[in-house]
């Protein structure tokens, strides 16, 4: 398509397409996780599908960088559009050994909202601990959210920062984010108690470094910081979704994720329209504190269903 007759309509459009698929991609492929690994490896291989995105963190933006002032955005946007046929032509030479179990109570196939209707009724009534869970995730998503998408604001108004600069700490944040991704396949086999507490210390790591993050001058620190920061997001979301396969049977696991997808969308929105506007009449020092209070009230509410995981330990022993 000519770039002339591109309008920021169209891109709405685009836009919301793109959210539409991510939204389905991504529950599906963490309820199909079950389907490849033991119960035990389930916080493993979502640590593993969370590396693919750090690397895209870490390279994606120097790639996309040297890519456009060699050849252009609309050549690389081409390219990046590429990636994503390459992702769907590997995913359809994946091939179950077994077929997930299906909901036996369903009779004919189920609509989309019968199945997030159940998918409802299970996580709120059937397993409340999940619903806990989705709200956590919500609060973390709340703060997250935010981060990632006023951090270059962050960058330039606090640390004076230009476009390069900001790419390096955005590649020190997917570094930390690989980092955790990896040591996460040591803790695969915690018990659900002790992969709530390490939640709990990482969601207080981030808090705490992205309260460090106005006073820092020093672009080298801050890029400590940043790698801080993501060690500390790097947790919640493997092992979240860890739970959640443990916890639901295999037909429930996507309508729950899909509840959980949708909480945390919610929140994200929420997230970064508050910031948005805190950023804007309170300064960039009041929203990036404001964030780091948010993640460390997090840690708090994951304290809380550490405790509640004790409770449905016993009861499953």
């Amino acid at each position: 398509m000519p770039v002339e007759s591109f309008t920021v309509s169209l891109l709405y459009v685009l836009v919301f397409l793109h959210a539409m698929s991510t939204a389905v991609f991504g529950p599906a492929l963490t309820a199909a996780v079950p389907a490849f690994v033991p119960k035990t490896q389930f916080t493993a291989a979502n640590a593993l599908l969370q590396g693919t995105t750090s690397l895209g963190i870490i390279f994606g933006p120097a790639i996309s960088g040297l890519g456009i002032a060699a050849y252009g955005s609309q050549e690389v946007l081409c390219i990046n559009a590429a990636t994503y046929l390459i992702s769907a032509a590997c995913l359809a030479l994946v091939r179950f050994q077994h077929t997930v179990a299906t909901n036996p109570s369903t009779g004919a196939r189920a609509t989309l909202l019968q199945d997030l209707i159940e998918g409802f009724r299970y996580g709120v009534v059937t397993k409340p601990a999940l619903l806990f869970l989705t709200g956590t995730a919500a609060l973390y998503t709340f703060g997250t959210s935010a981060l990632t998408a006023l951090f270059p604001v962050f960058a330039r108004k606090l640390l004076g920062l230009g476009p390069v600069e900001v790419g390096y700490l955005w590649s020190a944040l997917g570094l930390g984010l690989l980092v955790t991704s990896i040591a996460l396949l040591w803790v695969t086999d915690w018990m659900v108690k002790d992969r709530m507490r390490l939640i709990v210390a990482a969601s207080m790591l981030s808090g705490l470094a992205l309260s460090g993050l106005p006073w820092t001058l020093d672009p080298y620190v801050a890029g400590v910081l940043m790698g801080l920061i993501g060690c500390g997001m790097g947790v919640f979301t493997p092992i979240a979704w860890g739970i959640i396969q443990e916890m639901a049977p295999s037909h429930m696991i996507g309508r729950v994720l899909g509840l959980y997808g949708t909480g945390a969308m919610t929140a994200a929105i929420g997230g970064i329209s508050a910031f948005g506007w805190i950023t804007e009449q309170q300064g960039p020092e009041t929203g990036v504190l404001g964030i780091g209070l948010v993640l460390m009230i997090t840690a708090l509410v994951a304290t809380r269903m550490s405790r509640a995981s004790i409770e449905y330990e016993r009861n499953r022993s």
